[in-house]
This record gives C-alpha cells, structure tokens and sequence, in this order.
C-alpha cells in the first residue's frame, strides 16, 4: 500500500486569526464504498473489531502528532481547534491529561463549531467517532454509517456546514477523490445554497503530494472551493512532515521566530529573494496587529553593519 501523508484538518477563525489542525497518521485504507460492501458480506460487528484491533497497535512516532496539537492550541484561551477523521486515540497519546467533553468530543455527540467569545468551540473532535468500548457503534465506516452522519441523521453535515460558515478550514491528508472530502465540501455546500442571505467565505485550504516535476491541475479543486498547496510527495511525505514541525516550533516562541526570519531575509537585495522568501518577509514585517515587533527588527537590520 502506498504510504500517505498525515490525515488531519485544521480550521482557523475567519474572523480572529486562530489556527487549529487535525490527526496524523491515516487509519485502514477504506473508503465509504468499499467498507460498505465489506460491511454487508461479513458481519459488521467483525468488521469494527478488525478495525479496533489495528488502530489500538503500539504507536511510532508521534512527533507529528505533538506538532499538531501545537499548532491548534490557541493562544489566549485555553482549549484548542482541532479536528480529525481517525478513531485512534494517538492525539491523547501525544497530548496530556485530555478528558472527554472538556478536552475532547466524539461524534454523534459534538459541539457547535462556534466561534463567538461566549459559546466558542475549543476542542478536539472525532468527527467519525472514537474507538472506545466494544460494539464500536459509533464509528463512521461503512456507506450506511455515512449516510446516516451526512444525510439521514446528518449530525456530522450540520458540525461540517457551521465549521465552515465560522472557520478557515486546512485539509492534510485527502485526496480530492476522498468520499469523506466530498461529504464533507459538499454539506456546506448544499446549507449555503439553503442559505437566505449569502455567505461570504474564503476557500478551504489542502495540502496535496505530487510526483514528478509538474504541478497538478489546480482548477477541479477550486471547483469545490478548496485552495490547494502542493508538496513534492519524496521520501514518505518527508517535507510535509519537516514543514509543521518547523511551523510548531516557530510559533511556540513568535517573537524569537521572525527575528530570524527577517533578519535572515531582509538585509538582501529585492531582486535576489524568491517569491518565498518575499512573502515570509512581509508576513514577518506586517506581525501581529496589536505589536508592531516585525516593524521594529526590520528598521533596525542595517544598524549593526553601519556600526
């Protein structure tokens, strides 16, 4: 089986700034068709605990997992943003002293994706469910376990629509041919074309591998509102891996972080820094609204030299 990236989502506010992430390491390879043929010649209780059995396996590396739960802490409240369409408990793992319904929440029983200063949302959630105790009921893995989540029931497509209408959403780990992307696009597009007054949102945001030296077709993702950012898919997803690690240290300490960044950038001239590079610089100068820290440093990246 081919390896895949990490599989996990992040949402942040579109409104205040906070970014939040999903799981890392992708469960059986089973898409919604197939585990519902599966599911319908053996006996779904069998099923479940196959499944049950292979993701309660020993760990590896958890350093993606540790990343991640950085990145979606937020910063001035406790809590944190987090999604993941796993079962596994590797988060927790990865994690310490997480508690059910303070720290995190497992489908059908979810909270509401909120993001106003009275009633926000900060946990993580098993948008599919969670491994827990035997019959494993909860877990959303065959075409009838889906269409009762985003159709039926639909508990899993009102979580999805109000995600979207309040968040920026970051898919890792999905394919644009992922039935569990589709459910999930196409629940907050059928609520919006619902919706009396329209929506103003940006696009979701995915990460997506590729081979070679071109660059995948961008526009069937725009088609479904998504942004992609493509990464060269070598040696196992390495420079995804290396990338949120990086981005988790970075922002543990943010000041210390674009200090380097712009002093490592800026004292070059325009024309010799990549698109890249000039973007991170702005990023790094512009900072956070209320600090001007960025401003300072780069007005000051010449005075040592000249001293």
């Amino acid at each position: 089986m081919r390896s895949t990236p990490p599989r996990w989502r992040a949402g942040r506010p579109t409104r205040s700034g906070r970014a939040s992430a999903s799981s890392p390491v992708r469960p059986i390879s089973c898409a919604a068709t197939a585990c519902g043929s599966t599911v319908s010649r053996a006996s779904p209780a069998r099923v479940r605990e196959v499944v049950a059995a292979r993701l309660s396996r020993e760990p590896g590396d958890l350093a993606m997992h540790r990343a991640i739960l950085a990145l979606a802490r937020l910063r001035r409240s406790d809590g944190m943003r987090l999604i993941t369409t796993n079962f596994d408990h590797l988060f927790e793992r990865a994690g310490e002293d997480m508690q059910l319904g303070r720290d995190f929440h497992a489908g059908p029983v979810l909270p509401i994706p909120r993001n106003d200063r009275t009633a926000s949302w900060r946990s993580l959630v098993y948008l599919h469910g969670r491994l827990g105790a035997a019959p494993y009921a909860d877990l959303v893995l065959s075409s009838a376990d889906f269409g009762r989540a985003y159709l039926t029931d639909a508990w899993a497509a009102r979580f999805v629509a109000r995600l979207f209408a309040d968040f920026t959403v970051l898919f890792i780990g999905y394919s644009l041919n992922d039935p569990v992307l589709r459910y999930m696009t196409d629940a907050f597009a059928a609520e919006d074309a619902e919706a009396r007054v329209a929506r103003e949102r940006g696009p979701a945001y995915i990460f997506i591998p590729y081979k070679g030296r071109s660059l995948p077709d961008r526009q069937p993702f725009e088609d479904r509102k998504l942004d992609p950012i493509f990464y060269h898919e070598q040696r196992n997803h390495r420079l995804l891996k290396q990338t949120l690690v990086a981005w988790a240290e970075a922002r543990s300490d943010y000041l210390a972080n674009t200090t380097a960044l712009i002093r490592s950038i800026a004292p070059f001239r325009p024309d010799a820094i990549d698109p890249t590079a000039t973007a991170n610089l702005l990023w790094a100068v512009a900072g956070r609204s209320d600090d001007g820290h960025g401003a300072r440093v780069f007005a000051r990246v010449g005075e040592g030299a000249q001293g």
